[in-house]
């Protein structure tokens, strides 16, 4: 995971915006920094794509990001949108559940409450 080798991948003026982080960046070195960032918070960190799209010169990938923070393995769905030109990204925007990441890592309760069991049977709805 080499933040300068992945920023490679991208135009002179590409963006990177993901509202979910308040992020909006503006060309390679500030990418390489978030990935810079990233690499050093988390222990362990992956990807496991589920689906992509492409059409003409844009790309959509959803999926799971796996990482480990703290001790913690978080499991968080994605979905990042590239946009290419001349071979290279020219733009991306990503959005992450964010609560479903920081329920995971304790730090809101589920917004629904807990996930019923096998075992428990619904409550039934009164009239």
């Amino acid at each position: 995971k080499d933040p300068a080798r992945l920023a490679a991948f991208y135009a002179s003026d590409a963006t990177f915006v993901d509202p979910s982080f308040e992020l909006d960046l503006k060309g390679p070195d500030q990418i390489a920094a978030l990935f810079e960032k990233v690499f050093k918070k988390y222990e362990s960190l992956d990807f496991e794509i589920g689906h992509t799209t492409r059409a003409g010169d844009d790309l959509i990938v959803e999926g799971i990001m796996i990482g480990k923070i703290s001790g913690k393995t978080v499991r968080v769905p994605f979905v990042s949108i590239f946009h290419f030109r001349d071979n290279k990204i020219s733009a991306q925007r990503d959005m992450f559940d964010v609560t479903h990441f920081l329920v995971q890592l304790g730090a809101i309760p589920p917004p629904f409450g807990p996930k019923p069991t096998a075992t428990s049977s619904p409550t039934p709805v009164q009239k």
